[in-house]
């Protein structure tokens, strides 16, 4: 079946366990995963979003996932709730993967930079992305079928490139 979802300015969509939509439409509401580890799938989005994750670096089965078959072009936010203890735990020059993505349209925005405190300065996430078929570290993120979609399902229907933040240490001046 379809299952297409509207999202109104400032609506949220408090999501729990593994999601499917058909279409993810409207704009400015959240997506905002409950649990860490879990994952949704759209077949498209479009409007501008925000999405509201927990991310592991050192367990990547615990980070919340993002598949989408066909993005947009309209700017995607992230709002990792954990951004500072994920930041903790990655080295710099470290990739956390939050989206697999098969036919992107730049929606998350490569170079897009979010801030996590690091004493008197703030360290920077940025997105990158990734061509999926010559990423090493694709498996670790994807699932067995229940929290998260399989290897195989994710190659088949989201496998154009993968979506990382990359961690660059005491990027700015913490000016709080």
């Amino acid at each position: 079946g379809t299952v297409d979802l509207q999202m109104q300015p400032g609506s949220t969509w408090f999501m729990t366990g593994h999601s499917a939509v058909t279409n993810l439409t409207g704009s400015d509401g959240t997506v905002w995963f409950q649990n860490g580890g879990d994952a949704v799938e759209a077949d498209s989005v479009s409007g501008s979003h925000t999405w509201a994750v927990d991310l592991d670096y050192d367990t990547p089965a615990n980070s919340d996932m993002i598949y989408i078959a066909n993005g947009t072009s309209d700017e995607q936010t992230l709002h990792v709730k954990n951004i500072e203890a994920v930041d903790a735990q990655m080295p710099n020059g470290a990739m956390v993967r939050f989206a697999s993505v098969k036919n992107s349209g730049g929606g998350f925005i490569e170079g897009k930079s979010y801030y996590a405190p690091n004493g008197i300065y703030n360290d920077a996430l940025t997105v990158h992305y990734v061509d999926r078929a010559t990423d090493p570290e694709t498996k670790d993120y994807d699932g067995d079928g229940t929290r998260k979609p399989s290897q195989e399902t994710v190659e088949e229907m989201y496998g154009g490139q993968n979506v990382y933040l990359v961690k660059k240490e005491k990027a700015e001046l913490n000016e709080g």
